[in-house]
């Protein structure tokens, strides 16, 4: 008996040495689009760039569950990897979410353990002369996201006094920004100008944030030249904006907020069109426009 007793002890101490540490931030397949608009010289005008991620929890290194994160410059949301490089790990425990491209240095990008009051550390490689910056938490609330209830954490203003607005979602990631990661580069093109946005967020191909086109990523230059014909101006504006689409009809407009809830419905059937959205709060929107080429998605801002 007694030594069966320490067969069962040596296999529970052998089976507890060997369990696997980390979790899932987010389903595997989950996938984030993002969006960055920079104006450039000379003659000023707007590039648009579209920065895709999908995760696969796929990993384990050392006795730790690992996710990847792979990227792509794609438009259309592709579960495949046809289209994709690898970008990090990811690495998620405690309510905490590392990020690196070496498990061995991995960097605390997100902490929803945080409370009002509390301060988080943003590291910058670029543009900014400090390595790190401290930003408080101004605000905390919870927000429903797919059915599921999630923790919000508001930041107050950053470098310079720059208000990013940055805004962390348990399970999404920053609802504004997506993973960008460098915020002290980030703010500092904020002030001139430029924008960046998280398009979309789908939880394993529910879409749980924005509006979301799906295809094959082969398709996306396509898509990318239709996003690239569509003119919406001006942007901010106060709710009242154009529409404008090159030589061909706009069929139908959609325009949907940060919920996901769709707030306007038009046919359209016209090169160009005005969209009044004045009696909307001020904040962020999406404009899903269809023509003849396809769907495309735009962002919109509101400021009274």
């Amino acid at each position: 008996m007694k030594k069966i007793l320490s067969i069962i002890a040596i296999a529970t101490a052998n089976f507890c040495a060997a369990q696997i540490t980390g979790g899932q931030f987010a389903p595997t397949n989950s996938q984030w689009l993002q969006e960055s608009d920079i104006w450039q010289n000379p003659p000023p005008h707007l590039v648009t760039t579209y920065y895709q991620f999908i995760l696969k929890n796929d990993t384990v290194i050392n006795g730790k569950n690992y996710g990847r994160l792979y990227s792509s410059n794609t438009h259309l949301l592709d579960s495949s990897l046809s289209c994709y490089s690898f970008w990090n790990f990811i690495y998620y425990d405690s309510n905490k979410v590392y990020i690196g491209n070496n498990p061995d240095s991995m960097k605390l990008t997100f902490d929803f353990n945080l409370a009002k009051g509390d301060s988080f550390i943003f590291y910058t490689k670029y543009c900014l002369s400090q390595p790190s910056y401290k930003c408080a938490i101004d605000s905390v609330d919870t927000i429903t996201l797919g059915s599921k209830q999630r923790k919000r954490i508001f930041f107050s203003a950053f470098y310079n006094n720059v208000q990013p607005h940055i805004t962390w979602v348990e399970g999404v990631g920053d609802m504004r920004y997506g993973w960008y990661t460098d915020y002290g580069c980030l703010t500092y093109l904020v002030g001139f100008g430029d924008s960046f946005y998280l398009d979309c967020f789908t939880d394993n191909t529910q879409t749980t944030f924005g509006t979301c086109s799906y295809g094959s990523c082969s398709a996306g230059v396509e898509e990318s030249n239709l996003n690239r014909e569509l003119r919406i101006f001006p942007n901010p504006s106060n709710g009242i904006f154009v529409i404008q689409k090159g030589w061909k009809e706009i069929n139908t407009i959609k325009v949907f907020n940060l919920l996901g809830e769709r707030i306007y419905f038009a046919s359209i059937n016209s090169e160009t069109t005005t969209i009044d959205l004045s009696n909307q709060k001020d904040g962020i929107y999406f404009v899903q426009i269809k023509t003849e080429d396809g769907t495309a998605s735009k962002k919109i801002i509101i400021q009274h």
